[in-house]
């Protein structure tokens, strides 16, 4: 009796395809299947470079020590394998403080999400994207934390070339008169 369970055992796993094999094959084909996705269309649209994509140079309004100055950074966004677009970002106003995060399109805005790579700290930013795009100067505003550890908010720029700080003012001047803005802090 034991003997002709284990003939059928036998047969079952040994003579006919080998079930359990063939379970475990499926399992790692349907776990690398969304990975294998997304590589496929990473590799698809790295054909196409977007007008995103870009080492932008950007510069904000932040406070150190209580005083105002102007911050600068250098963005490169690129297109990433899970999200749309990534972005690596140097910090020139901090020496040695690097960045990382996402980029995604959220109606006629950029949303930037970052990350510093030595201490843990949450950077958003928002910026203003006309719909035919391929800006050279983009603006919104950023936030995050100061250099004195206190919440802040303030005005962000995006330029696809180098500015000099008297332009940065100026530019950071329109953004604060802007009504979209003015009509936020109203509220």
């Amino acid at each position: 009796m034991v003997e002709k369970y284990m003939n059928e055992f036998y047969n079952l796993f040994m003579v006919e395809p080998n079930w359990l094999i063939l379970i475990v094959i499926s399992g790692i084909f349907g776990v690398l299947i969304k990975p294998l996705f997304y590589l496929l269309i990473y590799i698809y649209r790295r054909l196409y470079k977007t007008d995103i994509e870009h080492k932008w140079n950007g510069y904000f309004l932040i406070l150190k020590n209580k005083k105002e100055f102007i911050g600068k950074e250098i963005l490169d966004i690129k297109q990433g394998i899970f999200n749309k677009y990534i972005v690596h970002g140097i910090s020139i106003t901090t020496e040695g403080q690097k960045y990382k995060g996402t980029v995604k399109e959220e109606r006629n805005f950029l949303i930037i999400q970052m990350n510093p790579t030595k201490h843990d700290e949450d950077i958003f930013i928002r910026l203003k994207r006309t719909i035919p795009g391929n800006d050279e100067i983009m603006y919104g505003l950023w936030s995050a934390l100061d250099f004195d550890g206190n919440a802040a908010v303030g005005p962000m720029i995006l330029s696809k070339k180098e500015l000099d700080d008297e332009k940065v003012r100026e530019l950071i001047k329109f953004i604060s008169v802007r009504e979209e803005i003015k009509g936020l802090s109203a509220s």
